[in-house]
């Protein structure tokens, strides 16, 4: 009996992690498709950037590319659709990891990433990124001083 509850806990735990991934996961995808139709639409580097992203999370074994993949084209659909509506619903996806600094801070630089991945952020896009600062109570200028280049990263 003793074997089969360790089991079972191992196997709530695991299911644990995979529901606080899976937050993390739609928060991400719904900031990816703000800022990625903020200058009026999608495009497909764009696209590539969210799915070399997911592909690199999954490699770290933090969730599935395809399943990112598939929740961000969701949401750009959403956004197309019902802008308004489309926002709402990244709102509260977005809103859901508010209280996890590190994942707010990932997310933001995940933004960043996909604002560049055309070759031109915009102001609409900078915009976007600003308001989901404000969303996550954080500065967006903190993101900014870690200096990175997502962009290299991804290829």
């Amino acid at each position: 009996m003793s074997k089969f509850l360790k089991i079972l806990i191992q196997y709530h735990k695991k299911n644990k992690l995979r529901a606080q991934q899976f937050f993390f996961l739609k928060a991400c995808m719904a900031a990816s498709a703000v800022v990625a139709v903020a200058d009026g639409q999608a495009c497909r580097r764009e696209a590539l950037a969210v799915t070399a992203l997911t592909k690199t999370l999954d490699e770290l074994k933090i969730f599935d590319s395809g399943h990112g993949c598939t929740v961000y084209s969701e949401f750009v659909e959403k956004l197309g659709q019902d802008p308004d509506a489309g926002f709402e619903a990244a709102t509260k996806a977005i809103d859901a990891v508010r209280d996890d600094s590190e994942l707010t801070q990932l997310l933001v630089m995940i933004c960043h990433t996909i604002s560049e991945a055309d070759g031109i952020v915009r102001p609409e896009e900078i915009n976007a990124i600003e308001h989901i600062c404000g969303l996550l109570h954080i500065d967006p200028e903190s993101v900014k001083a870690l200096e990175l280049d997502p962009q290299a990263e991804i290829g």
